[in-house]
């Protein structure tokens, strides 16, 4: 966090809020900042509010030591972030993470809560027949099951910020699990040598925002590649691909722009400002939409071997994203011109 009062102008000394460094005899290397610093505020806990946090780290002990350049904080001869040190420190750091640095991001989700709540109901409720085209089965450890599966643990981190939904296949039930048990604790594969399970039917609940690219530097986004959200139609905020709960949506995004000019120009061409904003939200849920649909499709195919974390990491990118909004604009704009049609002559 940072520091306040006379003399703690941390712009003045550092690359002040979303960046990470390490400290060794009082100077700073290994600068981290913008998308660069993304794996690692994500690696610690901080999904929310990046740039009103930044992070100076310093090894302790004999074996930390500088390279010749004195570029980098070597910690056993290695550069201190592809260190185990480095890793399980981040995990000790996420487990016990400071009030200070909750609030931030508490304070950051407050500011985007939906002017639309009904709108995430009706996405979903359109998704729910081609969602059940590919439901991937998973295996909950219970000590009665009467299956035994192994293999990795899938999808979903505990204390995940997003909704699981988990439901037995022998039900009609569903259990919402608010986070507190999330749904890493499924395994992947059935396994005679394994542990007594349950099979499940189990998902994330992916969240949508809409944001700006300059807002995007506040979020960590999953494999950025080096440019954020800039000039790319969307990204998914999180540790990776796999267990990201939030979705952001590019509002400058060109490619949806241009939709809403399209239907700008044919609905409303008298400019009228509440069409026009009318216009902008059936946008923009029509554009959630397939946005949801490629992530939690996409998502359906995990199976912890031939689909990893890497392989999501890559397929779920920002870059990966804009493809998917790019493809199928033909149903977006149909549908949003169907339900816009009735404001036309109004």
């Amino acid at each position: 966090m940072f520091p306040a009062g006379t003399g703690y102008d941390v712009s003045s000394r550092t690359e002040s809020g979303g960046s990470l460094a390490a400290l060794y005899q009082n100077e700073l290397h290994d600068w981290r900042t913008g998308n660069q610093a993304n794996p690692y505020f994500a690696r610690m806990g901080v999904l929310f509010g990046k740039t009103r946090i930044a992070f100076v780290i310093e090894p302790l002990g004999s074996s930390a030591t500088s390279d010749f350049a004195r570029a980098h904080v070597l910690v056993g001869g290695s550069p201190i972030f592809e260190t185990d040190a480095w890793l399980l420190w981040a995990e000790q750091f996420r487990a016990a993470l400071p009030a200070e640095i909750r609030l931030v991001m508490d304070e950051e989700q407050a500011r985007l809560q939906s002017d639309d709540p009904d709108r995430a109901r009706r996405i979903r409720d359109r998704l729910k027949d081609v969602m059940s085209l590919l439901r991937p089965r998973r295996y909950r450890q219970e000590q009665d099951g009467g299956r035994r599966a192994g293999g990795p643990g899938l999808s979903g981190p505990v204390g995940s910020t997003g909704d699981s939904v988990e439901r037995p296949t022998a039900t009609g039930r569903r259990r919402k699990d608010g986070g507190t048990r999330g749904i890493g604790a499924l395994l992947s594969q059935l396994d005679p040598g394994g542990a007594n399970a349950e099979e499940v039917y189990s998902s994330l609940q992916l969240e949508p925002r809409w944001i700006t690219e300059a807002e995007a530097d506040d979020y960590t986004l999953v494999n950025p590649d080096g440019r954020g959200l800039h000039d790319r139609a969307a990204g998914l905020v999180g540790d990776n691909g796999i267990t990201a709960p939030m979705l952001v949506l590019n509002k400058q995004f060109r490619g949806y722009t241009a939709l809403v000019t399209a239907v700008s120009e044919w609905a409303n061409p008298e400019g009228d400002d509440d069409k026009a904003l009318r216009i902008e939200t059936v946008v923009q849920e029509w554009t959630e939409q397939k946005m949801i649909e490629a992530v939690n499709g996409l998502r359906q195919l995990e199976n912890g071997s031939s689909w990893t974390a890497t392989h999501y990491d890559d397929a779920l990118s920002p870059a990966a994203l804009t493809a998917a909004f790019m493809a199928d604009r033909y149903h977006t704009l149909r549908e949003v011109k169907r339900q816009i049609g009735a404001i036309r002559s109004s």
